[in-house]
């Protein structure tokens, strides 16, 4: 005879304990990927290879955060990896040095950037002001990263995740 539901304790723990499983694994699709890491721009937080965890929903993004868009540059369609630097109507000052934010409450602050290297200089000098939904992205190598200095600010619509956490490191 066959069953559709199930009849005793242990079928009907099964059956919560299947649901579960798929459950999570929907869950898991639909609001995380895995990426594979590929280039040296965000040298040295992340080495080409590294096998990186990334959030799909990003309902809050960060100055720091490290995350994934897609850009045309040069009539090619690209994916990046790039470090959020300035966020949604500051204006941003790129000096041979240092960063200068002033934000939206026209705090002015240099942006502290630890995981550089202090000896490198950024490549080229800017001043932009960021609409309410762009994001000025650079990567951690920039000495030869292309960033939102190369092709400007980084719309909202166009980033696709958020990095949260390194995997597997490639040595």
């Amino acid at each position: 005879m066959n069953r559709i539901f199930p009849t005793s304790l242990s079928d009907t723990i099964r059956t919560i304990i299947l649901l579960i499983l798929l459950s999570l694994v929907v869950s898991f699709t639909l609001c995380y990927q895995i990426i594979n890491v590929r280039g040296t721009s965000m040298l040295p937080t992340l080495v080409n290879g590294d096998v990186c965890l990334a959030q799909k929903i990003c309902l809050k993004l960060n100055r720091g955060d490290l995350i994934g868009f897609n850009i045309k540059i040069q009539g090619r369609d690209r994916s990046l990896v790039k470090r959020i630097i300035g966020l949604p109507g500051e204006t941003i000052t790129i000096l041979p040095l240092s960063i200068v934010i002033c934000g939206l409450t026209e705090r002015v602050f240099v942006i502290e950037e630890n995981y550089l290297d202090p000896k490198i200089k950024n490549p080229e000098c800017l001043t932009v002001t960021l609409e309410k939904d762009e994001y000025f992205v650079l990567g951690d190598n920039r000495q030869i990263s292309a960033g939102s200095v190369q092709f400007g600010p980084v719309g909202r619509s166009h980033i696709k995740y958020k990095f949260i956490l390194t995997l597997f490191r490639s040595f």
